[in-house]
């Protein structure tokens, strides 16, 4: 899937919106999260593993620096 695309413009877009308008903002970031990840696996699947692995190290990273007093 590709941003140009109709099924990106006029199903996934619309849906991901409407839903992330609907649900509390507690849960909105989780939604526009998971979305993301699966725009990425739509488009390209043999590099999910590779995403979700770098994700994973970013949020790992981010809660070493703010252990270690870090964070800029």
């Amino acid at each position: 899937m590709v941003f140009s695309s109709l099924e990106f413009l006029f199903f996934f877009l619309p849906l991901v919106l409407i839903v992330y308008i609907l649900i509390k903002s507690r849960y909105a970031n989780m939604w526009l999260f998971l979305m993301s990840v699966y725009f990425y696996y739509a488009g390209a699947k043999e590099y999910a593993g590779l995403l979700l692995g770098i994700i994973a190290a970013a949020y790992v990273s981010g809660l070493l620096n703010i252990r270690a007093g870090t964070v800029l």
